[in-house]
C-alpha cells in the first residue's frame, strides 16, 4: 500500500498524521518539544529536538 504523512512542527508540539492513498486516516502521533527560556522575554526551541520528534514520534493511537 502507498500512504501520505503530514508533519505539523508547531511551536511546542510535532504532530505526524498518516493517510491512505484514498484519504483515510491510518495512524496519528504526536511528541512534545521542549522549550527553554534563557532571558524571561525568550522562548526557544532547539531545532535537533524539533527534527527528531518529526522523525520519531511517539503514538497516540
Amino acid at each position: 500500500m502507498e500512504y501520505v504523512m503530514g508533519i505539523d512542527a508547531g511551536t511546542s508540539v510535532v504532530k505526524a498524521t498518516i493517510f491512505s492513498l484514498e484519504g483515510r486516516e491510518v495512524a496519528r502521533a504526536a511528541r512534545i518539544v521542549p522549550i527553554t527560556n534563557p532571558e524571561s522575554y525568550m522562548a526557544e526551541e532547539d531545532l535537533q529536538d524539533v527534527w527528531m520528534a518529526a522523525l520519531v514520534p511517539s503514538p497516540s493511537h
